[in-house]
């Protein structure tokens, strides 16, 4: 009885090479991310002044941190009373974390609120 075995059989598979996969994937992911960061270059090179028709410069910068304000308040003032309440629990329950827990969200808040004033 004979057996006869496919030529491919006995022969090692071949895998893609190991530098050329990391090359792909560092061009694709360097690719996407040059495509996903233009909006934020563009941004930067405004506040930098360097397109002066549109208003460039630091005013273009204050407006920005205060419409950023404008949107981080409403979201900051349900996170503190969260965390208020957390910290308070942690407090009754006796965890030694509940003192940073409750220092952090009073400081946070404070800076949050007081922002107007330190953007002026």
């Amino acid at each position: 009885m004979t057996t006869t075995t496919e030529p491919d059989a006995n022969r090692p598979r071949r895998s893609a090479p190991l530098p050329q996969l990391a090359l792909t994937a560092v061009l694709t992911v360097g690719t996407l991310l040059l495509l996903v960061y233009v909006g934020e270059l563009e941004g930067l090179a405004k506040a930098a002044g360097q397109n002066p028709k549109s208003g460039g410069g630091f005013q273009s910068f204050q407006k920005y941190l205060e419409s950023l304000q404008g949107a981080v308040i409403p979201l900051a003032i349900p996170a503190a009373t969260l965390g208020l309440i957390g910290g308070g629990i942690a407090y009754l329950i006796g965890s030694q974390i509940a003192q940073k827990l409750l220092g952090g969200v009073v400081i946070g808040l404070g800076l949050v609120l007081l922002s107007p004033e330190l953007i002026k």
